[in-house]
Order: C-alpha cells, then sequence, then structure tokens
C-alpha cells in the first residue's frame, strides 16, 4: 500500500474534483435537422472552452411514439442546460413533440438554461417558422428558458440589444464566438 502522501502528489488537484456538466438535449426533425443541430452544439462546446464536460443527447422526432423514448425524452429536458429542437419549420409539430414540450417543468432560476429553435433558412415557410417561433418565445418564457432562434426576422428585429454582438447572435449566425469580428483590422495586421 502507498503512503498517502505519494498517492497525492503524483495527482494533481483538479484530477480529484469532478468537472462540472454541461447538458445538450437535441430534438431533431430529420437528418438536415441534425447536421444544424450538430453546428450548435459544436458552437456550444467551443464556448465552454473544456472548462466544463459536455453531455449531448440527440433523439429523433419519429421516435417519440415509444413510450420508453418518451419518458426519457420527458427526464432529459428536464436536467438539460439547453434544450435544441432542429425542424425545416414547414410543418407544425407532431403531436406527440408539442406534447413532450408541455411537459417540461419551469426552471427554479428563471434564465440559468435555455432554448435554442433551429429551422431551416432555406426552406422559410414564413408564416409557420414564424408561428412555432411565437410558441417556443411564449413556452420558454413560462419555463424560465433563455429563447434563441436562427429566424431571420426575430435575430434582426427582437434580438435583445445587448445581445446583437454577443456570443448568442454569434451562434445564431453560424460564427465563431471566439474569433474577433475586427481580426486583421490593426495597425500591426
Amino acid at each position: 500500500m502507498q503512503p498517502i502522501n505519494q498517492t497525492l502528489s503524483s495527482t494533481s488537484f483538479s484530477d480529484l474534483v469532478p468537472m462540472p456538466v454541461f447538458k445538450i438535449f437535441t430534438v431533431y426533425e430529420d437528418a438536415t435537422a441534425l447536421a444544424r443541430a450538430r453546428k450548435v452544439q459544436e458552437q456550444l462546446e467551443v464556448l465552454c472552452n473544456g472548462e466544463v464536460k459536455v453531455l449531448s443527447v440527440s433523439l429523433s422526432f419519429t421516435l417519440f411514439g415509444r413510450e420508453q423514448t418518451w419518458e426519457n425524452a420527458v427526464a432529459e429536458a428536464a436536467t438539460a442546460d439547453v434544450i435544441v429542437i432542429s425542424a425545416s419549420g414547414v410543418d407544425e409539430l407532431p403531436r406527440r413533440v408539442k406534447d413532450w414540450t408541455e411537459t417540461w417543468p419551469r426552471r427554479e432560476q428563471a434564465g440559468q438554461d435555455a432554448l435554442v429553435v433551429v429551422f431551416d433558412p432555406e426552406r422559410d415557410s414564413y408564416g409557420q417558422q414564424q408561428r412555432l417561433q411565437s410558441y417556443f418565445r411564449q413556452l420558454a418564457e413560462e419555463r424560465g428558458l433563455e429563447f434563441f432562434s436562427n429566424h431571420a426576422e426575430w435575430v434582426s428585429s427582437e434580438f435583445p440589444d445587448h445581445l446583437h454582438s454577443g456570443v448568442g447572435a454569434e451562434l445564431l449566425a453560424g460564427r465563431d464566438p471566439n474569433r474577433s469580428c475586427y481580426e486583421n483590422w490593426g495597425i500591426n495586421d
């Protein structure tokens, strides 16, 4: 048996302290929607900068009909730091997915967690995306979630002024929030 001082000297303090966990739960309509959602997940991982362990779970709309999947989705949404919903925005949400959103609990500390909704910008069925956007924005408000979306009109007209040049805007625009917009503008560049 090794003496405790030898064991501790070979282990750094950071190895002893568990890394905080950041949970992302994603639901998506189809393969194209999953690809859009993964970009958001990757950008969130970059923002976490290795300071937290990122756990990501993804689930297709088509699996919501299974009872066990439904129960897992309810549990995942209740504990996620970020819920990402990625859809074309052309059709209504499937009834089972919409019912699932209604099960989300109100967060104890409003504004600590977020709902990110990503629509297909190439299939902008303006009226339908706007209706879905309104539904999700109201849902987020009722559940104490911050709300972000890539819907063009919302980003340009309703995105809070203090976030227009912030991380939220960078994420939704698909840009790296760690890269300066003034890169190569300096006198020595």
